[in-house]
């Protein structure tokens, strides 16, 4: 018994030669125990496991990654990143410095199609007023600047300032504000966007196994204080960003809830399939993304809030 449970290995691993590369799962039963047979086992690449449990575990989860395999084979994947995408964005990481603000982080998601605010960085009061005057009161104030990430706590972002005095006291207030924390690269004047049918977010950062994960969930607070996200890989094909937006426990909140219109859910889907688009193409650049809120309405959506931390932003 010991002489078969010896040479079963190379027997097995013999027969195994000249075939189509599929996997092999072996179940060593009985007393005695064979390391070296179960290291060579594996060393010829045969999932080795000492009871039937984990063996169906293994053939299960086998069979969960070959189906997705062929459904991810049978469906288009993502349109491809827009010519000259790559560059752009490129060009706007280095001028700055790696470290890019809410205006840069939307310029950057705009060269990949994803709608954001109609606005300006304004480098001086007098251009604030001037992109104010040209957007159209009421307009959106914001502090830009890599040190400030979360803008409602540090005071660096005012809505609905309606005129031209009151911008005047704002942007001082908020320069101040930024200022008090980091470096000020200037105003983001912002288009005061309508109430929303809904507000989602997305977002990316890498995890220990190297690949780019997709978070998606209610946007705003909502997301801190429910933890209702589901998860995608990059890049995803259209079945799985939409699978993403079934995954959720608040969809149905998407489809018209009390009195609320649907959201646009073609237009998340869009969203997605571009923000995958581009962590593919900057995979080497970007460290992490967050859009938080995008605005949906019943049709169409667009990026309210934005930031894109690169990889060598520490």
């Amino acid at each position: 018994t010991m002489y078969l449970q010896k040479i079963a290995p190379a027997l097995m691993l013999e027969g195994l030669k000249g075939r189509p590369e599929k996997p092999v799962i072996a179940c060593w039963l009985g007393d005695r125990v064979v390391q070296e047979s179960i290291d060579e086992l594996k060393k010829g690449g045969v999932l080795t496991y000492r009871d039937i449990g984990s063996c169906l575990d293994a053939a299960r989860a086998l069979a969960v990654v070959g189906g997705w395999r062929r459904r991810r084979a049978a469906m288009p994947e993502h349109a491809p990143a827009p010519e000259g995408a790559r560059a752009g964005a490129i060009e706007i990481i280095e001028q700055c410095g790696r470290r890019p603000d809410e205006a840069a982080s939307k310029a950057i998601l705009s060269l990949y199609g994803i709608p954001v605010p109609r606005g300006r960085l304004a480098a001086s009061l007098d251009e604030a007023l001037a992109a104010a005057q040209e957007i159209g009161f009421p307009v959106c104030l914001k502090g830009a600047s890599p040190d400030v990430a979360h803008k409602t706590e540090a005071g660096a972002i005012a809505l609905d300032v309606k005129n031209e005095r009151e911008l005047k006291r704002t942007a001082r207030r908020i320069a101040a504000a930024v200022r008090s924390r980091g470096s000020l690269r200037g105003l983001l004047v912002e288009e005061m966007l309508p109430g929303a049918a809904a507000e989602v977010i997305i977002g990316s950062s890498p995890d220990e196994t190297g690949f780019r994960k997709i978070v998606f969930g209610l946007g705003g607070i909502w997301v801190e204080a429910l933890g209702d996200v589901s998860l995608g890989l990059a890049p995803l094909a259209r079945y799985e960003a939409e699978e993403m937006i079934s995954g959720i426990r608040g969809s149905k909140l998407l489809a018209g809830f009390r009195g609320k219109p649907a959201a646009d859910r073609d237009c998340i889907v869009d969203i997605l399939l571009k923000f995958s688009a581009l962590l593919t193409d900057l995979g080497d650049y970007v460290k992490e993304i967050e859009i938080n809120p995008i605005m949906v309405f019943e049709k169409g959506a667009v990026a309210a809030d934005a930031l894109i931390t690169c990889v060598a932003a520490d």
